[in-house]
């Protein structure tokens, strides 16, 4: 699936909806990918107002720590 940069496609569960979102309440990049998930066989939806109205809403969300970067070997960034 393009829409993960080049990466092969996650596998998601073909007997439940997907809900994609992003934070541009027009759904512009969630609804590209909604509709290749759909292309592929997968149940997905665009989330309307994306993220921002979502939280706006005060609808339940979880929060989880960012992956960590790992420190560069000495010496990797210089060119």
């Amino acid at each position: 699936m393009s829409a993960c940069g080049g990466a092969p496609a996650p596998s998601f569960p073909r007997d439940h909806e997907i809900v994609v979102y992003d934070s541009d309440p027009h759904e512009l990049a969630s609804s590209d990918v909604a509709a290749e998930l759909i292309r592929q066989g997968y149940r997905a939806v665009a989330l309307k107002g994306g993220i921002a109205e979502w939280v706006d809403a005060k609808m339940p969300t979880e929060t989880k720590e960012a992956p960590k970067q790992a420190t560069p070997e000495p010496g990797a960034l210089k060119g």
